[in-house]
């Protein structure tokens, strides 16, 4: 992989994770410059962002999650501008909400569930983990798409941009087919799945008003979004996050909230 350095015999597996999805963000990306379908492109871009979205989730803290932000912010940019009418806010019924990876992605904290799990199945194979035969320190050549587990085995997703006919190197996973009890779900600053964030913001009512006038109609007009056309905001975390402690920073452009 070309983000990789010459002299890594052997990338982390969170870091092996990132960088493929990164590999696939930038995949999609480029893939919407040159798609002739305008419909096509925008799906493409969108989903560029949502996958650079992930990839920062799994690269936080390592030596890319730099790297990654600005390429966040940059096809952010650029699908902004492509593509304005696909960036408002979503009406849900009784609010406004933020989806944007971008802004979501700002937000550097998630979940963890505390629960009693029933079955677990494995990411490549599909039977029970304490039965299957994969190793999880080990790496298995299998093919993209969804596998026996109904999940791709190499980005754990239903639907990505991997192809049965491309074979990947794979680490196997636990995958959660029953939940027995959920007990909790607590907000924390580094998830043990990097994926179990935010997915929307709530968009403050009255602040939206104030800043729209009296004519906005509340619940019925389209509200546009720019945030990427604006400077970085930040990242905000959690009180007790460690990259809080003075001298740790984020990003070499921005500055942490708590």
């Amino acid at each position: 992989m070309s983000t990789t350095n010459p002299e890594d015999d052997e990338l982390p597996w969170r870091e092996e994770q990132g960088l493929e999805i990164r590999e696939q963000a930038r995949s999609a990306f480029e893939a919407s410059k040159t798609e002739p379908d305008l419909k096509e492109a925008e799906r493409l871009a969108r989903s560029a962002l949502a996958l650079a979205y992930s990839a920062l989730n799994w690269l936080e803290d390592t030596r890319f999650e730099d790297e990654v932000h600005e390429e966040l912010h940059y096809m952010g940019r650029v699908t902004r501008d492509r593509f304005p009418g696909g960036c408002t806010f979503v009406w849900t019924g009784s609010q406004y909400e933020h989806r944007c990876p971008v802004a979501l992605a700002h937000k550097r904290f998630g979940f963890s569930p505390g629960m009693v799990v029933g079955k677990r199945e494995c990411s490549i194979c599909g039977d029970d983990v304490s039965e299957c035969p994969h190793l999880r320190n080990r790496t298995y050549q299998v093919p993209g798409g969804p596998g026996p587990s109904g999940y791709c085995p190499v980005c754990h997703q239903k639907e990505c941009e991997h192809t049965s006919d491309v074979t990947y190197d794979v680490r196997p996973a636990s995958i959660i087919k029953e939940i027995i009890r959920l007990d909790e779900v607590s907000l924390v600053s580094r998830p043990v799945n990097p994926s179990a964030r935010l997915l929307a913001i709530p968009v403050n009512g009255q602040e939206l008003r104030r800043s729209l006038g009296p004519r906005f109609r509340y619940g019925v007009d389209t509200v546009d979004c720019s945030q990427c056309r604006l400077p970085c905001p930040g990242f905000s975390r959690l009180k007790g996050d460690p990259r809080l402690e003075p001298g740790l920073r984020a990003h070499p452009t921005s500055s942490d909230t708590a």
